[in-house]
């Protein structure tokens, strides 16, 4: 799989979507097609988040001798609330459409019509499925992209040499992973998630083999509502607290896992049975994940003390991002940084008020860490407004909705209201010692 550096709560599950395309469409692949994939229990994160898969043909072969993958988080996907991530869902169909390996183009031709069909199925149609077609087909740019490279590099250099220089590459990276297991010890430990459920984790290392198991076994079952991390998220944050162990400046890639063997038991809260809600996978539960691995590691934590997210929108504008505590964005498992005042104002009928960092109790050595985050949006017309949100080693945060009438409405850690022009929507989320 060729492509960038995606953060890795993409890129933990990113060859699993690419295998579910093999494994679904081998014997009829040919150049020229392109693919769509968003189902968590096969690959995916959850439903906003579609992989575009474009296998790539080299030495006139009747097989692909590569793929290329882009995985993208998308604005809306339909599902009971606009931006696709409902706090109440207690399933996945809740949260957005099904793209399961959808043929999206055949013979370099966009099979627009079939799409469209499936983004305005109800009862939860897409809100902009013309929005979601263009932003696919940026997708689906960026693959040609990295094919027509692919081609390009395999007629230089014959695309078996291609591969074996992409297989060292991976084998570098196992074998950055199997230096460190050499000086490891055997771990343990416990992460409780927002007081419902626990995550445990426990890390074997077989010197002999040079290869470790992380045992999810003891986690809570499987959450009645969306407190449910697919097992591509758990993967994504087994790949998040490994590539931390690793200092050797190489991109984060799936060798990375290659000396790891991961059990997950099944019906777990990191391996839920479908149809169940996963909404919060990616904001509460994998960074959750990460925090138990790293403890059982023995590693410092990285990422925000506390996350929301927040999902804005009506039929016209839909919009989701997810908020980081300290210090001000999000490392560990999802890997994002906060949108651009400017941006928001400008793709959104919201004026942003506040965008500032809260400063806290600073570690000397590190300028950026510490800080805390307060975000006022002023909506100029009616949104619903839904948050996810959790509680870090830093604290708790707070969202509020201030009404343009003198009324303030507390969030909690899990809502879904509308707002009305002249309402503000207040984030505020601690640093790392959860004071200002």
């Amino acid at each position: 799989v060729a492509g960038g550096l995606p953060g890795p709560g993409h890129l933990g599950g990113l060859e699993e979507s690419v295998q579910a395309v093999r494994r679904e469409h081998g014997a009829t692949l040919r150049p020229g097609d392109v693919y769509g994939h968003n189902d968590p229990y096969d690959g995916g994160t959850q439903r906003p988040d579609i992989t575009v898969v474009t296998p790539v043909f080299v030495d006139e072969g009747a097989e692909p001798g590569f793929f290329v993958a882009t995985r993208v988080r998308h604005g809306d996907v339909g599902g009971s609330v606009p931006a696709s991530m409902p706090p109440d869902s207690t399933t996945v169909d809740e949260e957005g459409v099904a793209l399961k390996t959808l043929l999206m183009v055949r013979d370099d031709g966009l099979r627009e019509t079939e799409i469209l069909d499936l983004l305005v199925a109800e009862p939860w149609p897409v809100r902009n499925p013309r929005q979601l077609i263009g932003d696919l087909s940026a997708q689906i740019a960026a693959n040609a992209r990295g094919a027509r490279d692919l081609r390009r590099m395999a007629g230089l250099f014959d695309g078996g040499e291609v591969r074996s220089s992409m297989e060292r590459i991976r084998e570098e990276a196992a074998e950055s992973v199997r230096r460190v297991l050499d000086g490891m010890a055997d771990g343990t430990c416990s992460v409780p998630v927002d007081g419902v459920a626990v995550i445990k984790v426990r890390v074997t290392v077989d010197k002999e083999a040079r290869r470790a198991t992380i045992d999810f076994t003891g986690t809570s079952a499987q959450h009645d509502g969306n407190l449910n991390a697919p097992p591509a998220l758990c993967r994504a944050a087994v790949l998040s607290a490994v590539h931390d162990l690793v200092d050797d400046g190489a991109p984060p890639n799936t060798g990375y896992l290659d000396p790891i063997d991961i059990i997950i038991p099944d019906g777990c809260l990191l391996n839920p049975r479908p149809p169940a809600a996963v909404a919060a996978g990616a904001v509460v539960v994998a960074p959750r994940a990460a925090e138990a691995l790293r403890g059982a590691l023995g590693i410092a934590g990285t990422g925000a003390a506390t996350t929301t997210s927040i999902a804005l929108g009506n039929d016209t504008h839909q919009h989701f991002e997810t908020v980081g505590g300290a210090p001000g964005f999000l490392s560990s498992v999802l890997a994002t940084g906060l949108v651009d005042a400017e941006v928001l104002e400008r793709h959104l009928p919201v004026v942003a008020e506040t965008c500032a960092m809260l400063g806290s109790n600073r570690d000397p050595g590190d300028p950026d860490s510490g800080n805390g985050i307060l975000r006022r949006l002023r909506f100029r017309e009616p949104m619903t407004v839904a948050v996810l949100a959790c509680r870090g080693t830093g604290g708790y945060g707070r969202t509020r909705l201030e009404r343009s009438g003198g009324k303030t409405v507390d969030l909690g850690s899990g809502a879904k209201i509308e707002a009305g022009p002249g309402d503000v929507l207040v984030v505020e989320l601690p640093g790392q010692d959860g004071g200002r």
